[in-house]
C-alpha cells in the first residue's frame, strides 16, 4: 500500500481509524499542528487516503498529541500537550471533544467540551472505555493514567473519576494505551522501561 503525506505538516504523532472504518485521522505535532481526516478509497489492492478536513488547531501553543473516535463515531477525542518536557512557562494540557460527520468527514470545528485542570499535565494517548462511558489518557509526565467521565449523548466531558499510578500499575513513563474490546483490561507501553503493563480496568 502506498505512504501518504499529510499535506505539509511536520511530524505525525496519533493514528485512528473510524469505526465504521470509511476515515483515517492523524495528529501533527510540529508546524500548524493540525489534525487531517483522510476517506479510504479503496481498490483491487490498494487503498487511497483523500483529505475530508482539517481541524486548525485552537489551542496553538500545545500540541494535539492523539485522538479516539467514539465507538458510533460522532466524536473524536483529542488529547494535547505542550511537550515531553514540561517547563514552568509551559501550560500543562487538555481534552477537547468535536463532533464528526461520518457521512462528509468533517471534523466540526467548534469545541463542544474541555477539560483542564492544573493537575493535569496533558497526554500523550487518549482511547474510549469500551462503552464510551469514559475516556482514558497516558500521562506521560505525571507517569499515571487518568480516566474522565464522558456523556455519549452530548459530548460532554465529566470530572476526574479514576485513574492508575505508579508504583501499584508499574507505570514509568507511559506512552501508548489500548483497551480490551470486553473493557476489562487496559494495556500501557512504557517508554521509561521499555515494558508494557496490563491492568483490570473491572
Amino acid at each position: 500500500f502506498p505512504s501518504h503525506d499529510t499535506q505539509g505538516e511536520d511530524c505525525v504523532h496519533g493514528i485512528r481509524f473510524s469505526h465504521d472504518n470509511h476515515y483515517l485521522a492523524c495528529s501533527t505535532v510540529h508546524g500548524n499542528r493540525v489534525i487531517n481526516c483522510y476517506a479510504l478509497i479503496r481498490k483491487p489492492n490498494t487503498v487511497h487516503a483523500q483529505i475530508t478536513s482539517t481541524l486548525q488547531n485552537a489551542f496553538l501553543e500545545l500540541r494535539p498529541k492523539s485522538l479516539d473516535f467514539t465507538k458510533d463515531d460522532r466524536f473524536i477525542a483529542v488529547v494535547y500537550s505542550a511537550n515531553n518536557v514540561k517547563t514552568a512557562s509551559e501550560p500543562g494540557g487538555l481534552v477537547a471533544i468535536y463532533a464528526f460527520d461520518k457521512t462528509t468527514g468533517i471534523i466540526n470545528p467548534t469545541v463542544i467540551s474541555v477539560y483542564k485542570n492544573h493537575a493535569f499535565t496533558g497526554g500523550e494517548d487518549i482511547t474510549f472505555s469500551a462503552d464510551d462511558s469514559s475516556i482514558i489518557i497516558s500521562e506521560q509526565i505525571a507517569n499515571k493514567i487518568t480516566l474522565l467521565a464522558f456523556d455519549q449523548k452530548t459530548g460532554q466531558l465529566g470530572e476526574r473519576i479514576g485513574g492508575l499510578e505508579h508504583p501499584p500499575a508499574r507505570l514509568s513513563l507511559p506512552h501508548g494505551i489500548a483497551v480490551s474490546s470486553d473493557g476489562q483490561f487496559l494495556a500501557v507501553t512504557n517508554y521509561g522501561d521499555d515494558k508494557f503493563s496490563i491492568n483490570q480496568l473491572s
